[in-house]
C-alpha cells in the first residue's frame, strides 16, 4: 500500500496515514481507476524505496509500467 501511494507513515508520530488516492478509495471511489492511475504513476526508485536504505545512482528513474510498454513494442 505504502510502494503504491495508498498510505505513508508520517516521520514526526510514526502514524500510518492515507493519502489522496487512499483516502478516495475509502470514500468510496472506484478502487480500480485509482489503482490503475497509481501503477501508471509508478516511479523506482521512489520515497518508498529509498527510505530501506537502497543505494542507487540518483540518474536513475524508472516507471515500470512505461518500460514494459517500452519493451513489448520492440
Amino acid at each position: 500500500l505504502m510502494s503504491l501511494g495508498l498510505i505513508f507513515t508520517q516521520h514526526n508520530s510514526e502514524q500510518i496515514r492515507l493519502t489522496l488516492a487512499g483516502d478516495a478509495i475509502i470514500r468510496g471511489e472506484s478502487p480500480v481507476k485509482i489503482i490503475k492511475n497509481q501503477v501508471i504513476k509508478y516511479q523506482f526508485p521512489s520515497a518508498f524505496s529509498l527510505g530501506r536504505g537502497i543505494d542507487l545512482n540518483p540518474r536513475f528513474r524508472i516507471h515500470p509500467f512505461w518500460f514494459l510498454l517500452k519493451l513489448r513494442k520492440h
